[in-house]
């Protein structure tokens, strides 16, 4: 939200102070489909919830409490009352924002029922080593091989490397329908969705998203690491759930990790803006700022980074500043699909530097041995990582 105060003189404080006269209701539509009319309402909307938050599970009382803000409001003004239709309106608007509509945890950044029904229902249902597309009738395809390019048309029409792979029916405009991609350990994918946003999924994620959007929100759900460039569309903001957080767009490109099984979840603004929403907060990101929100403690860090070492991974590099050794390795064993071992004192070991993830594990490991002081074994299907003592003599 850019605007830090309210212009008196505006459109909407003109009608929420009981001065509004009929020629002016134009106006005021014009105003309300600006990005200032938009940050005014979100700022009134707040100033009244603060007000009104004590109230929150007594209806009637938030609604007594906005009538008296409503007239308090009129009293100000040694103005007269015009039309009873401006009246009924200030009315409507104030005692809809007092019950908390555009700040409330219940409602506007509340996950969608639907969605989060279906996220429990299909979340790690898949044991298997391909990539899995689920399609609504609880379809599965397999999709061969260590990356596979799924795009949904308009229509939700699929295609898998370019080749039709399902044809979706018409169903009623009120229906929903939605489709899980399912990405293993040592597999990668991209996914375009039917309004054209494109997902890079990493190792180890599932995405849950409708095969079409409504007109008037898109949200998926994600269990993993994505990066996206959402396609703008200011009418249908653009919302990524994840199981502690919700990142609102309406077009940029950003970069989610949010493995369920991870204590700490991050994002990564590189263009446009993004609302973050952890723990009851709302976090405004700018370009470089990365939000890092680590459940145990439910806190929450901004920081400006080079975004580079967040977003490479889905050219098939993994660069890293002062990166500890055992995230490093958690990182490459996830996106390998190999288990990989590591002791106390060789994961606490700091790094810098760039692998290339083209190559096989075992030579990205060897790389990293010239670097830093640890010795790697492989014993059947995984790797031992232990400290160079001798590398310190």
């Amino acid at each position: 939200m850019k605007n830090k105060h309210i212009d008196n003189k505006s459109p909407l404080s003109k009608l929420v102070s009981d001065i509004y006269q009929r020629k002016d209701i134009d106006k005021l539509k014009s105003y309300m489909n600006t990005q200032e009319g938009e940050n005014e309402f979100e700022m009134l909307s707040l100033a009244i919830w603060k007000e009104t938050q004590g109230m929150k599970e007594n209806p009637e009382l938030r609604k007594k409490e906005a009538k008296r803000l409503i007239q308090k409001q009129r009293q100000s003004k040694n103005k007269k009352l015009i039309f009873i239709y401006a009246s009924s309106i200030a009315a409507s608007i104030l005692i809809f924002l007092a019950i908390g509509y555009h700040f409330s945890e219940e409602t506007k950044y509340k996950i969608n029922p639907e969605i989060r029904k279906i996220a429990d229902k299909l979340k790690k249902t898949s044991n298997d080593n391909e990539i899995q597309l689920v399609l609504t009738d609880d379809k599965r395809i397999a999709l061969e091989g260590e990356a596979a390019n799924v795009k949904y048309n308009t229509g939700g029409d699929v295609k898998v490397n370019d080749k039709i792979v399902h044809e979706e029916t018409p169903v009623k405009e009120k229906e929903e329908k939605y489709n899980q991609l399912i990405v293993p350990t040592g597999k990668r994918s991209t996914l375009e969705l039917s309004d054209g946003t494109i997902l890079w999924v990493n190792s180890g994620t599932s995405v849950i998203y409708p095969v079409t959007f409504k007109k008037n929100i898109r949200e998926i759900y994600v269990d993993g690491e994505i990066f996206l460039n959402v396609h703008s569309d200011k009418q249908s903001p653009f919302f990524v759930r994840t199981k502690n957080m919700d990142v609102r767009v309406t077009g940029t490109e950003f970069n989610v990790m949010a493995y369920e099984s991870d204590k700490i979840a991050t994002v990564v603004l590189v263009s446009g803006s993004v609302q973050v929403h952890a723990d009851n907060k709302q976090s405004d990101l700018t370009p470089k700022n990365c939000l890092t929100y680590t459940e145990e403690t439910r806190s929450i860090n901004i920081h400006e980074v080079d975004v580079t070492d967040y977003i490479s991974w889905k050219d098939g590099f993994y660069q890293f500043k002062s990166e500890n050794m055992g995230e490093i390795l958690k990182r490459l064993s996830r996106y390998y699909g190999i288990t990989i071992q590591v002791e106390p004192e060789a994961a606490k070991l700091i790094c810098y530097g760039k692998l290339d993830l083209k190559d096989n594990l075992s030579r990205v490991l060897n790389g990293l041995k010239q670097t830093a002081p640890i010795l790697v074994e492989q014993r059947d299907n995984q790797f031992i990582v232990t400290l160079n003592h001798n590398a310190y003599e």
